[in-house]
C-alpha cells in the first residue's frame, strides 16, 4: 500500500513539474485536476472503510457502535451606512461534534457463494448483531 502511495505521490510530483514548464495557465489546470482526482479517492477509501466495517459486522458475534455526528454553522455580513459614516461587519459561528468508536468481539464464519456478495442476513439478525 504504500508503494502505491509513494508511486502516485512521484507520479503527481512529475505532472505538476510538466505543467510548471508550460506557464501558470497549464500549472493551475493541473493544481485542479490533481484535486478532484485526489477528493474522489479520499471518496473511494471512505467507502472502501465502510464496506469493510459491513464485512466485520456480519461476521462478528457482538458488536458495540457509538456514533455521534453533528456540523453547523452560520454567517452573517453586513454593512450600514448613515451621516456617521459606513461599517461594515462580519460574522460566523461554527460548531463540529464527531464520534465514531467501532468495537467487534469475536467472529463466526459466514458461508458466501460469491466472495464479493453480501450475507443474506434477517432483520432479526442484524438488529441482534447492532445492539
Amino acid at each position: 500500500m504504500s508503494k502505491l502511495i509513494v508511486e502516485k505521490f512521484s507520479d503527481a510530483q512529475e505532472d505538476i513539474n510538466n505543467a510548471k514548464d508550460k506557464g501558470l495557465p497549464e500549472l493551475e489546470e493541473e493544481a485542479k485536476k490533481q484535486k478532484i482526482e485526489m477528493e474522489f479517492r479520499a471518496h473511494q477509501a471512505r467507502v472502501a472503510q465502510e464496506l469493510a466495517i459491513a464485512e466485520r459486522i456480519a461476521t462478528s458475534d457482538l458488536v458495540e457502535i457509538t456514533e455521534y455526528y453533528e456540523g453547523s454553522g452560520k454567517g452573517n455580513i453586513g454593512a450600514k451606512g448613515d451621516e456617521a459614516g459606513i461599517s461594515i461587519g462580519a460574522s460566523g459561528e461554527g460548531r463540529k461534534v464527531t464520534r465514531r468508536v467501532i468495537k467487534f468481539y469475536g467472529s463466526r464464519e459466514v458461508a458466501l457463494s460469491n466472495k464479493n456478495e453480501a450475507p443474506d442476513l434477517s432483520d432479526n439478525e442484524v438488529s441482534q448483531q447492532l445492539l
